[in-house]
């Protein structure tokens, strides 16, 4: 009952996310026109993918290891792994930033120019998203779906939209560099207003102790995960990066918005992992089978048959919900039609 509740919760915000994100997407468009919108989403999409892989796949690890951990009673490693694993995902995703900033310091005379000065700022927004990345995980092995659903998901792109409407009325000019200088300022302001409810929440349900720190196996249980991470990531990611070598900002654009809009049925497959992922690891700590196969078979009905249901209705709505974007935008309809067989695929 409880998982049913969460998965209900986490289904809850992710439709709110889903809407607001959509949202701002139509805004970003609306303001800042097809060709810097695509640049922005080029950028964007690089953050993506290195906040994402920067914190080694320990945001899956905390997922596992939280149950477990708490089912076996040791309060210690739960201490440090929910304060060793966070300053481990900053410090991370620090190194890749500056690593980043290097490599586009040496690729950027043969990069076009337009996109360089959002890739260095987009950059910064590396550490406190792998941060962020890492207390989801958090938050959903400990089952505190609201602290780990909202701040991504929900505070992240209103303050977007908050910092590039102040911007819109400063008189700043609505371009990529404008759009990834906001991201920054949303993306860090989440990350610290979540960090502060975790460690509220830690004070509240776990009494002072000693911490002890197994990176040597957190790590090594990460390494397969960090595999599976970042196939996840590719396979949400890599069209955009590719893409862009190949066609205009403006094309870019078109597509991001036809596949986003397609994507929109992937907010089940997250809402009822989100609330499952912590079950699995208890059922496996228990040696509990049979009940780990039954609870998976719940799980892939209660993902595939909504998320066949929203892809209809994404499809038969699919022209006038590009056309939000911009008139242009609706030529990106026939690639809905190709990606929805991938997503059906994956939610099954």
């Amino acid at each position: 009952t409880r998982t049913q509740r969460d998965a209900l919760t986490a289904f809850a915000v992710r439709v709110a996310s889903a809407a607001l994100l959509y949202l701002s997407q139509i805004v970003l468009a609306r303001w800042m026109g097809g060709f810097d919108y695509g640049v922005y989403v080029f950028v964007w999409t690089w953050v993506l993918v290195l906040g994402g892989l920067s914190h080694l796949g320990l945001n899956l690890v905390v997922i596992r290891m939280i149950p477990e951990y708490r089912e076996m009673g040791q309060s210690a490693h739960l201490r440090g792994l929910l304060r060793g694993t966070r300053i481990a995902a900053f410090a991370l995703g620090t190194v890749v930033a500056l690593l980043g900033a290097g490599g586009l310091w040496i690729l950027s005379p043969y990069m076009q120019s337009h996109y360089v000065l959002p890739l260095y700022l987009a950059l910064v927004c590396v550490p406190m998203f792998a941060l962020t990345d890492l207390q989801d995980g958090v938050g959903r092995g400990k089952a505190w779906m609201g602290i780990a659903l909202l701040p991504p998901y929900v505070l992240r792109p209103l303050l977007l939209l908050v910092a590039m409407a102040a911007a819109n009325l400063a008189g700043l000019p609505m371009q990529a560099t404008t759009a990834a200088g906001a991201a920054i300022l949303a993306t860090w302001v989440t990350a610290l207003v979540q960090t502060l409810l975790i460690n509220r929440r830690i004070s509240e349900t776990m009494e002072q102790g000693p911490h002890t720190y197994d990176f040597g196996f957190w790590l090594k249980t990460s390494a397969p995960l960090l595999l599976i991470v970042a196939a996840d990531l590719m396979l949400q990611n890599t069209d955009v990066l590719v893409i862009s070598q190949f066609l205009s900002p403006m094309e870019v654009g078109i597509y991001f918005a036809a596949a986003k809009t397609m994507a929109l049925i992937m907010f089940v497959h997250y809402a009822v992992g989100s609330a499952v992922a912590n079950r699995f690891a208890a059922l496996n700590a228990r040696g509990d089978r049979e009940g780990l196969k039954a609870f998976v078979r719940d799980a892939v009905n209660w993902t595939f048959w909504p998320s066949l249901l929203c892809a209809a209705i994404i499809l038969a709505l699919g022209k006038p919900l590009l056309w939000l974007f911009g008139p242009q935008f609706t030529t990106g309809y026939p690639v809905m039609f190709v990606l929805v067989i991938g997503f059906l695929f994956r939610s099954a």
